[in-house]
């Protein structure tokens, strides 16, 4: 009999690609938050259709989420997330801007 620990994939199931957790990941915080919405709560996820988000996203969730996002780096990303013209995107680089407000 194997035993897995919770961190490990067992050798027959493929590794999930990090897009497609992150993309799961915002999909719970957006139902969490419509959930939230009958409690008059901050929603931040009501206009974002979490399958638009890139790994661009991703990849400053992580940083945010660490706390190691510099100015400069977000700078450009919510330059590039402009320049995307998606509403989805630039709705959750909003949101990424008001987790690093709250710092």
């Amino acid at each position: 009999m194997m035993i897995f620990m919770a961190t490990e994939i067992p050798p027959n199931l493929p590794e999930k690609d990090p897009l497609a957790i992150f993309k799961e990941e915002m999909a719970e915080l957006k139902k969490k938050e419509e959930e939230a919405e009958r409690g008059k709560q901050t929603v931040h996820f009501r206009d974002i259709n979490t399958e638009e988000l890139t790994d661009e996203d991703r990849q400053m969730w992580v940083s945010v989420k660490a706390n190691i996002v510099k100015k400069d780096d977000f700078e450009d990303y919510r330059q590039n997330v402009d320049l995307s013209n998606n509403q989805s995107r630039q709705q959750f680089c909003a949101f990424l801007a008001n987790k690093i407000r709250m710092w």
